[in-house]
């Protein structure tokens, strides 16, 4: 038998103890298959359903679990999946389920990144306009647009030197 077969076996077991524990070991088993599509169409729907299911048993524990599948789904299946269930657990009323989401976010983010902050990369130094008797303010405005791009930085560069 293989362990997607066994794992849909126990994922549907008449009882709940069985599933509960079946989903604390999704993240697991997603790692061992490592088929994207039975992630997205097996393991990941029932185990979000188990954590955001208020009169469930052993949430915080699956809430961990959640944020754990960021790794085997990869940045883009996380984003899609994850993600707006991130956004529902968050605000949950039980504290130990937020926490448990926070807890994780590091892995999380790993996993997905920063978003297109992360793309930008340093600020350049700032850039240094010794204008005559300006000296001061054209520091300071270069400064500032030193992040501007060039025609906009033309265009602030001669406003300040007349």
């Amino acid at each position: 038998m293989h362990i997607e077969t066994l794992y849909k076996v126990l994922q549907g077991d008449h009882e709940q103890e069985v599933r509960v524990a079946t989903a604390l070991k999704a993240a697991g088993v997603a790692a061992a298959v490592k088929s994207l599509p039975y992630m997205k169409e097996t393991i990941f729907p029932a185990l979000s359903k188990m954590a955001k299911n208020t009169e469930g048993g052993q949430r915080i524990e699956l809430a961990g679990v959640l944020m754990d599948m960021a790794k085997p789904l990869g940045k883009d299946a996380a984003i899609e999946l994850v993600f707006p269930d991130v956004d529902i657990l968050l605000v949950d009323e039980k504290v130990d389920v937020r926490l448990a989401v926070i807890n994780r976010l590091g892995a999380f983010i790993e996993t997905v990144g920063m978003g297109p902050s992360e793309k930008v990369g340093p600020p350049p130094p700032p850039r240094l306009c010794l204008v005559g008797r300006r000296r001061h303010l054209a520091r300071h405005v270069s400064w500032i647009t030193a992040q501007l791009p060039g025609d906009q930085w033309t265009r602030t560069r001669s406003s300040v030197e007349t």
